[in-house]
C-alpha cells in the first residue's frame, strides 16, 4: 500500500508522520582480558538498544490511502484495557505515603517517644 502511495500520490506519502523504533544488538559479554583484570565482570552482560527511524506506521498509511482508493474508513483503534489496579487502595490514606513508608514513620516516632521517656 505504501508503494502504491509513493507512485500514485507522492504528496500524500510525504505528509505521513515518521516514527522511530528500537533495534537490539547482540548481548556482549566481557573479554577474557577484562575477566582476568576484573573478576567481578564475569556476570556482566551489555545490552544495546539503538533508536532508528522506523518509517511509517501501517495505521497511518491505511488512514491516508483508504479514502484515495474509495474504500470505507479503516476500523477505529481499540481503546486500551481499563486500569484494574486500585491506586487509592495501594496508597494509605491518599496522603502520598505508601503503607511501607507509613509503617517506618510510625516505628521511628515510637522509638523517638521511647528515647524521650
Amino acid at each position: 500500500m505504501l508503494e502504491w502511495m509513493r507512485t500514485n500520490h507522492p504528496e500524500k506519502e510525504s505528509a505521513l508522520p515518521n516514527v522511530w523504533g528500537l533495534t537490539v544488538d547482540d548481548a556482549q559479554r566481557p573479554s577474557e582480558r577484562e575477566m582476568r583484570e576484573n573478576s567481578r565482570s564475569r556476570s556482566a552482560i551489555l545490552h544495546v538498544l539503538r533508536k532508528v527511524d522506523a518509517g511509517h506506521r501501517l495505521a497511518d498509511v491505511e488512514r491516508a490511502a483508504y479514502p484515495l482508493l474509495g474504500w470505507a474508513a479503516p476500523p477505529a483503534t481499540p481503546e486500551p484495557p481499563p486500569v484494574t489496579f486500585k491506586y487509592e487502595a495501594a496508597n494509605a490514606g491518599g496522603d502520598g505515603e505508601t503503607p511501607n513508608k507509613k509503617q517506618k514513620k510510625e516505628k521511628k516516632e515510637k522509638s523517638a517517644k521511647k528515647d524521650k521517656a
